[in-house]
């Protein structure tokens, strides 16, 4: 390689370096979604999506599931901090090696759970959530790379709901590109993951009891289940349990009969259940036991 090329070579690689550091640096200060057409982002989603905010190489979009894919349980109704916690979960594993990092520092999951949670609640069931993240660091390939302090790594995925679960089909996981770039001049292919085959092996991503995979020999597909409690429930719950009782009071200004006391109490639980129910929080078959079993007390 003569000295010119490898000039040029290397000032391709800072530079797309330079501009991924300053996505991954300025991408947290922005807070809502940003238009797709803002200035020094670059056309990342895969084709056909909807992009609901993008920054530099970094995106959130809606894009259609492929052919025979069964309907996701979309629109869903999660909140950030379900989303961030289970992602939160998720570790990765490279080659035969035991030891595991998370895929996503705090910072990614900071910036990523908010957007992909606002996806979701618009998400059809024949649409996934695909998404972009860049963060730095280092990775097991770093020394393919020409600069190696603070990397920008790409992490890929399509996200969807699913029974309870939400399911994440990685393409990439804290990839580095900038070598393919400053051969090329282009950026390398970024694939948000795909139901019919891996596209990309040498790691795995695994996690604690809540994670499985859904498909087998698949260790870039994993289903996470959600939370089904909510801290605010939780809180105000608690906040009944410290008042003292106060007697209940009929229609007419005296206390409650036993009869219409149970069917308050019965009520308010059933109202509880559905809530539940179609914020998604429980499957249809927990629904339908839970129902049957406060029926049952009657």
């Amino acid at each position: 390689m003569s000295k010119v090329t490898n000039m040029k070579n290397k000032a391709r690689t800072l530079g797309l370096a330079v501009f991924l550091a300053a996505s991954v640096a300025g991408c947290a200060a922005q807070g809502g979604g940003t238009p797709p057409s803002q200035a020094g982002s670059l056309n990342t989603a895969p084709q056909g999506s909807t992009v609901l905010w993008h920054s530099g190489v970094q995106f959130v979009a809606l894009t259609p599931q492929g052919d025979g894919a069964s309907p996701n349980q979309q629109p869903a109704d999660l909140t950030p901090a379900q989303v961030r916690q289970a992602l939160a979960e998720l570790k990765v594993a490279r080659g035969s090696q035991g030891a595991t990092a998370p895929v996503f520092i705090d910072a990614a999951l900071q910036e990523l759970s908010p957007k992909l949670a606002a996806a979701l609640s618009k998400a059809g069931p024949h649409q996934d959530v695909t998404f972009a993240v860049a963060s730095k660091g280092e990775s097991a390939d770093t020394h393919m790379l020409l600069i190696h302090i603070n990397q920008p790594l790409l992490t890929t995925g399509r996200v969807f709901y699913r029974n309870g679960r939400l399911n994440v089909i990685f393409g990439l996981v804290n990839q580095p590109f900038e070598t393919e770039y400053a051969k090329t001049g282009r950026l390398p292919p970024m694939p948000p993951g795909n139901r019919a085959r891996r596209v990309r092996s040498g790691w795995r991503v695994t996690g604690g009891q809540a994670v499985e995979h859904p498909a087998s020999g698949r260790g870039d597909w994993v289903s996470v289940a959600l939370a089904r409690t909510m801290p605010a429930a939780k809180t105000e719950s608690a906040a009944q349990s410290s008042k003292p009782a106060a007697p209940q009071q009929g229609a007419a200004g005296g206390a409650k009969s036993p009869v219409q006391s149970e069917y308050d109490r019965i009520a308010k639980r059933l109202r509880v259940l559905d809530k539940l129910h179609r914020q998604g929080l429980i499957t249809d078959q927990e629904y339908r036991a839970k129902r049957k079993q406060i029926l049952s007390g009657l």
